[in-house]
């Protein structure tokens, strides 16, 4: 009579970890599986509590597998994690239970004369009113994990390093299970011998897991912020190249425009009419400072930055003065070089508007020695508080990231400093050999 008691009392625990697990993630036939999986977990608590000699921890986990394969069966493959997560969320929301219960409730049934044994022994009447108490307390402890399951659950592939993970929950339900046995047997501690050598390896297994958790999660940054880096100097690149289009667009309509203009020339020098020849070539000239602009170097994707940024300057009201010394062509890679010019100026351009200076000015230099590549950018920019006037680097954003790792790739240097109400900025690269 008292078995079939007590079988009656955890009943509802069991049966309240599948029912609110259909509420949390996609279950074909809710009602099956409920039933199906309260029954296997009950057999299992029956085998492992009346037909073992000694019940065991690895028995009661070998149960919570089986209820991971019953729910791979009945979820959804896509839903598979998400759903055994909340199960080891329901298994150890019922085990804090039963914890806070011997600590609280225990010392009352005790100041009422009721022994610890009475409460915790399989051989009481009072064990099974700790048990059904138990069963209702964690009624609403599932429905918050099932609410909680129910708004993160997402569909996820199925990955070996995600199950690598599960070692985390299987160590603390283990924990917890042997603590629930040495709190209701403290006497016992050699009976659960092999118990807490097997919750040991959960833990080591479950602390290997992490930290190359965290190792997988530190590389898989950085190769965010590679991809990231990659991904706008290929848009800076894309959008020189377009410049460069234009420009090239821009140079044929007027040589068109030029063909016809000194076509007009020579004839009016041949009809005597030197005085108005000179006028016309004079506004031509003009003509062409004004649509063409200076060519900063040979070198075509620098050449491009440069010009872009010039007018960039010019309407925001910064001089910019650029001696930039490179032949058509480098050793060095287009979108880089590209990132390189547009970075630096960028940077101090940005860095001008933020300072206020009176007296915005851009300077700067490039040149090829000794099969180095060296670039001076410097920038004008008003007194900083002390505070953040020794990290020019943070002030100047992303962008001398980016410098910083093009230095490192081509086994160069980059160096900032503040000085006199200057920004400075020295980019080293060595050149690779051709």
């Amino acid at each position: 009579m008292l078995p079939a008691i007590i079988f009656l009392a955890i009943l509802p625990g069991n049966f309240f970890t599948y029912y609110y697990l259909t509420k949390a993630v996609p279950v074909k036939k809710p009602w099956l599986f409920t039933i199906l999986l309260t029954a296997i977990l009950q057999g299992f608590w029956v085998i492992n509590n009346y037909v073992l000699e000694v019940s065991s921890v690895p028995f009661d986990l070998l149960s919570y597998l089986v209820g991971m394969v019953g729910i791979g069966i009945f979820v959804n493959s896509a839903y598979w994690l998400s759903a055994v997560v909340c199960y080891c969320g329901f298994i150890l929301s019922q085990y804090v239970v039963t914890i806070l219960m011997m600590f609280l409730l225990v010392p009352i049934f005790n100041a009422c004369g009721i022994s610890t044994d009475a409460l915790t022994q399989l051989d009481s009447y009072w064990y099974a009113l700790m048990s059904l108490i138990c069963s209702l307390l964690c009624w609403p402890c599932m429905a918050l994990v099932a609410k909680l399951g129910k708004r993160w659950s997402r569909p996820i592939r199925i990955s070996p390093w995600l199950l690598t993970n599960l070692a985390v929950p299987v160590s603390q339900i283990a924990l917890f299970n042997i603590s629930i046995r040495l709190i209701s047997a403290p006497d016992d501690f050699h009976g659960y011998t092999t118990a807490l050598v097997f919750g040991a390896v959960c833990c080591i297994a479950a602390d290997v897991v992490m930290i190359y958790g965290i190792y997988r999660y530190l590389k898989s940054r950085q190769m965010q912020d590679r991809t990231k880096l990659l991904q706008e100097q290929l848009e800076l690149q894309q959008s020189y190249y377009h410049q460069m289009a234009e420009n090239i667009q821009q140079i044929n309509h007027i040589r068109h425009d030029l063909g016809n203009q000194l076509q007009a020339a020579y004839q009016l020098l041949e009809n005597g009419h030197s005085e108005h020849v000179r006028a016309q070539l004079d506004n031509l000239r003009q003509n062409l400072r004004e649509k063409v602009g200076p060519s900063y170097c040979a070198n075509l994707m620098v050449d491009a930055v440069l010009s872009d940024k010039a007018r960039t300057c010019q309407e925001l009201g910064i001089r910019l003065d650029a001696a930039v010394e490179l032949p058509k062509a480098l050793p060095i890679n287009s979108s880089h070089l590209c990132s390189i010019f547009s970075n630096l100026l960028d940077n101090s351009i940005k860095g001008i508007q933020e300072s206020g200076t009176t007296q915005p000015c851009i300077d700067l230099r490039a040149s090829i020695c000794a099969g180095y590549l060296s670039i001076h950018c410097s920038n004008s920019a008003a007194a900083q508080k002390k505070e953040v006037s020794h990290d020019p680097l943070r002030r100047h954003g992303l962008g001398l990231e980016i410098l910083s790792h093009l230095a490192k790739e081509y086994n160069g240097s980059l160096q900032t400093q503040l000085l006199d109400g200057t920004f400075q900025t020295v980019m080293i690269l060595r050149l690779p050999e051709q």
